[in-house]
């Protein structure tokens, strides 16, 4: 609020103190404006105050909703299975049928240790088939890794 309005109001009539009313040596004197203000300002923290009751009592009612979850989890963990579930497996593809024509592609790295030179052995393989298409027919490649370790003597 500007300043000048409030002494402005402070000198007029209409906000004067009634002139029969003659206050006692020492009591305040309240203009009619002041009242207001002071009905303003209670207002303002009845809000405030009411703003965070209603704050609290949302936080309350989640805290008991809270609660309702983990009384529940527990009912369900009481009546679960004591049997463990096994995990479900990857699902794997079909193999590529036995008929189309296949190519084998051989990828070695080599017969020699590349880190000391010494002799690898043959351990296994791990296996790849592609499904390719040339035109008018189907190919599988068939791509093979061997796996080896390093014999030590």
């Amino acid at each position: 609020m500007n300043a000048n309005l409030i002494f402005k109001w402070l000198r007029d009539e209409r906000y004067a103190p009634p002139i029969d009313i003659v206050p006692e040596a020492g009591s305040p004197v309240f203009l009619p404006i002041e009242i207001e203000a002071s009905a303003r300002l209670k207002a303002h923290e009845v809000k405030a105050q009411a703003l965070m009751i209603e704050k609290l009592q949302h936080q309350l009612q989640l805290f008991a909703e809270n609660e309702d979850i983990a009384k529940s989890a527990a009912e369900v963990e009481q009546t679960a299975p004591a049997e463990p579930i096994e995990p479900k497996e990857k699902p794997r593809r079909k193999p590529l049928p036995g008929h189309l024509d296949r190519i084998e592609q051989v990828l070695s790295a080599g017969e020699d240790c590349p880190d000391c030179g010494g002799d690898l052995s043959k351990l296994g393989e791990d296996v790849t088939e592609e499904l390719e298409y040339i035109p008018g027919r189907f190919v599988v490649n068939k791509i093979i890794r061997p796996i080896g370790r390093q014999v030590i003597a």
